[in-house]
């Protein structure tokens, strides 16, 4: 039996609650895209194997993480079927996409598939030992649209999602999931090295805790700005709640640690027309709206020649599974 799961993307507008003392921790908000996309077909074998053949995929010892998870897995299940996992796309791994935490979501889903094992939303995301930080990625791979959550109870320290894994955690609470309106989104690559996981770690040592009242200033944006434009289709406010996220002390944070470089490419789509520029998660890619997204993409590719551009649309189906 040969399964196929086809993944999409996801941006990551902003985490919230990031503040000492505060009701809740995290939180945040970001939608599902259909470019980039992955796709993972699972051929039953006895063992367990994943050949990655994207340009920029697992490191080794990401995948052999992976693979010890999912091992386990099978002997918990006493699971007779093991896999071959390949996985095709054009979603390089930490550069804002989410492809971490979709991935490991499939090949935990891909294995109760070819086992044919009844579960849960909530047996995959258990056994994935992610959403710790944020419940962005979760949702959208399994239901596409729009996320808005309001994190977890206070109970630890402020680190991201890989440093989250083999620990007890509440998961994050979703409080809102809404369809996307049909917007055209531009996507810009930039040719910058990716943070490591190491390197997200020290990151939020530095940064956090911020200010309080910056994270109350993060959450209006997130919920009077983009969560209610996106229910009234009403991409001028979108647009201007996307800007003010950007100049948020966390965003701005994130930002920083791709200095002028990153500076350098969003002024340039600016120029090329872009109405509002943003990045996805710790970065380093951008995302943007545009009266015509195409138009600018024509311009900023004479500019920035060492980016990646592509336009994509909104996704509100999350993953899909296929069988041959």
């Amino acid at each position: 039996m040969l399964v196929k799961i086809n993944i999409p993307s996801r941006l990551h507008l902003t985490l919230i609650s990031m503040h000492e003392d505060g009701y809740r921790q995290n939180g945040g908000i970001g939608f599902s895209i259909n470019i980039p996309s992955l796709e993972v077909d699972f051929q039953n074998i006895r063992t367990i194997s994943i050949e990655d053949n994207r340009n920029s995929g697992f490191t080794q010892k990401e995948k052999q993480r992976i693979i010890t998870i999912l091992e386990d897995e099978v002997k918990k299940k006493n699971f007779t079927t093991g896999y071959i996992a390949t996985i095709k796309g054009n979603v390089p791994t930490h550069m804002g996409f989410g492809s971490s935490t979709s991935l490991r979501l499939a090949l935990i889903e891909g294995l109760y598939l070819i086992n044919k094992h009844e579960y849960t939303k909530e047996d995959i995301v258990r056994v994935s030992e992610r959403g710790g930080v944020s419940g962005i990625g979760i949702e959208t791979y399994f239901h596409g649209g729009l996320i808005f959550d309001m994190g977890r109870t206070s109970v630890s320290d402020f680190v991201p999602s890989s440093s989250m894994e083999k620990k007890e955690k509440k998961l994050p609470l979703l409080a809102k999931r809404v369809n996307m309106p049909l917007w055209n989104i531009g996507i810009c690559i930039p040719n910058i090295k990716p943070k490591t996981e190491s390197e997200e770690k020290a990151f939020f040592t530095k940064t956090c805790p911020i200010e309080e009242s910056e994270s109350y200033k993060a959450l209006y944006h997130a919920t009077y700005g983009v969560l209610a434009s996106v229910m009234e289709e009403d991409i001028d406010t979108f647009e201007k709640a996307i800007v003010k996220i950007q100049k948020c002390q966390w965003k701005k944070s994130e930002r920083a640690l791709y200095g002028d470089t990153l500076l350098k490419e969003e002024s340039i789509l600016y120029e090329c027309g872009a109405k509002a520029v943003g990045m996805s998660s710790l970065g380093a890619s951008l995302y943007f709206v545009a009266d015509d997204v195409h138009e600018v993409i024509e311009y900023a590719k004479k500019k920035l020649i060492k980016s990646k551009f592509f336009i994509t649309n909104v996704n509100n189906v999350g993953r899909t599974i296929s069988y041959d």
